[in-house]
């Protein structure tokens, strides 16, 4: 660390990690990229996860142990408060990040001073730290503008893959408490559409697989409140007045979709969700100045469109036959070659990002 002052702090929580933290943690002492600090902060762990952490003799490990256990939005608030660096990264207890991963990610930040967050691709790891291969992780896109677009339709950065600047938290403030499981998706919705946030093409972490990961455990929820800050983050943003269970139709084209769901849907539902999407794209869309970005987000809204159109078929709703319409009058060599593959019978967006 230059001047005893390290460039970027890497904000690890740990609350009874002790079956994974050791690979964690000595996967940060090894990167490439030496000018760190590790802020390991404990949670009031009840197992063996603070004597592991205290075995390593490192001087660039910074622990901090709370009074009693915080839970994560707190303890990631106190950490960017006791964050050192000039950058703040983040890491999870469970998980393990490249050995160049600090590098790359300072690197592009660097020689990209517009940009405020950096974030990466991934790969899954079971428990074991085998890859597993039957299960693909998400493209997350590459580019501030589409950012802004596939933000709506889910969290399209993985936060333990983050490198932001210090500044950025001055500007967007911190984490949540009111968005419980959903703290970092709410942040970026509510600092991308003035703060770019890009992710690098390369993976450079490994997110582990297992039965407690929040979106398992605490998948509902998680739902729920993503719902609600889309909607709060669509009005702040573009003043479009949105309820949550459109918010929820709206995602749920980039997720399965049973017959029992579609049975739920009713008509009015599938205007306003068509509506929603036509409103929020020509909000984004006046927002891009990049060509290549605004083609690459076009071609996304089409296949959305095209989605929720077949899903209005499906139920014998006018509004579908409207949107198949719209999407071939809006990109009709795309909306084409969709009608090509039968895409009604895959109500499915391969490349989007789950929370």
């Amino acid at each position: 660390m230059s001047g005893g002052i390290p460039k970027v702090t890497v904000i690890l929580p740990v609350y009874n990690g002790e079956d994974f933290v050791a690979e964690a943690v000595r996967s940060i002492l090894e990167q490439s990229f030496s000018d760190f600090e590790l802020l390991v902060i404990d949670d009031g762990s009840t197992d063996n996860s603070l004597d592991i952490i205290r075995s390593f003799d490192d001087s660039r490990i910074r622990l901090h142990v709370n009074e009693h256990n915080l839970r994560l939005i707190a303890t990631l608030n106190r950490g960017i408060g006791l964050a050192q660096g000039e950058y703040i990264a983040r890491m999870d207890a469970d998980d393990i990040s490249c050995s160049d991963r600090l590098e790359k990610q300072l690197n592009y930040l660097d020689e990209n001073t517009d940009v405020y967050v950096a974030g990466a691709q991934v790969r899954y790891i079971d428990a074991s730290g085998a890859a597993i291969h039957d299960r693909l992780a998400p493209t997350y896109p590459l580019h501030p503008d589409v950012f802004r677009w596939r933000i709506w339709f889910g969290c399209c950065i993985a936060h333990p893959t983050v490198v932001a600047r210090r500044k950025f938290f001055e500007i967007a403030g911190f984490y949540n408490k009111d968005y419980c499981h959903c703290e970092d998706y709410e942040l970026w919705l509510r600092s991308a559409h003035s703060l770019p946030i890009i992710n690098l093409p390369d993976v450079l972490y490994s997110t582990r697989i297992h039965g407690h990961n929040v979106s398992v455990v605490h998948h509902d929820q998680q739902r729920h409140n993503s719902n609600l800050a889309v909607a709060s983050a669509m009005f702040r943003s573009y003043k479009l007045a949105v309820e949550p269970r459109h918010v929820a139709l709206l995602q749920g084209m980039t997720t399965e979709i049973s017959s029992q769901e579609i049975g739920k849907v009713d008509n009015k539902d599938v205007y306003s969700t068509i509506a929603l999407l036509n409103n929020l794209y020509d909000a984004v869309a006046q927002t891009v100045g990049a060509e290549a970005s605004l083609a690459q987000i076009k071609m996304d809204y089409t296949e959305r469109l095209w989605r929720l159109g077949i899903l209005g078929l499906r139920r014998r709703k006018v509004a579908g036959i409207k949107a198949l319409l719209q999407a071939l009058k809006v990109a009709p060599i795309h909306a084409s070659a969709l009608f090509g593959k039968k895409i009604w019978d895959k109500v499915r967006v391969p490349h989007s990002a789950t929370l």
